[in-house]
């Protein structure tokens, strides 16, 4: 299945920090496994970013704090954060919208794709680290558990699970 995202473009300056109204979001740890749980549109809001980050030409080290401050956020803070370097898939500046190929998921456990680097860890916040394959994998697999009947998603290395809410 095919979904259109409308995305900001990098200014070239400034990060954009993607959270839409009505987002609900939830970040734990147990047993060393990270939980992001959020409703439908919290988790749209983080698959955003990470399809933003996978789509402009940011700078290695370019990232953005998800924390307290933000409305319905709770639990740890998250930073997403871009390694190596990055490229634009826009064709035109004035469009800012990106074609998407949601991938199937057939049960809970799904795979990084083989190029992609994403890097989970934990210490007083919640660090994803990934290239420009690895988010927008990522993002791509968000974005089918939101549109899919499953309620959750779990990647084994790094050992990390997206749980959608209900509200």
């Amino acid at each position: 299945m095919e979904k259109r995202v409308v995305l900001p473009c990098f200014d070239g300056m400034w990060i954009d920090l993607i959270w839409e109204p009505g987002s609900n979001v939830n970040t734990l740890v147990e047993n060393n496994t990270v939980i992001i749980q959020g409703n439908k549109i919290g988790l749209h809001s983080i698959a955003k970013q990470m399809l933003y980050f996978s789509s402009n030409s940011v700078p290695p080290g370019a990232h953005v704090h998800f924390e307290t401050w933000l409305p319905s956020w709770s639990g740890y803070s998250l930073v997403l954060s871009v390694v190596g370097k990055t490229f634009s898939l826009y064709d035109y500046i004035d469009d800012p919208s990106l074609s998407i190929q949601l991938p199937t998921i057939g049960n809970n456990h799904v795979a990084l794709h083989q190029n992609a680097f994403f890097a989970v860890s934990v210490r007083d916040e919640i660090t994803i680290e990934a290239n420009q394959s690895g988010y927008y994998h990522v993002g791509c697999i968000l974005e089918s558990l939101i549109e899919s009947s499953l309620n959750h998603i779990e990647f084994f290395n790094p050992k990390l699970v997206f749980q959608k809410i209900c509200g």
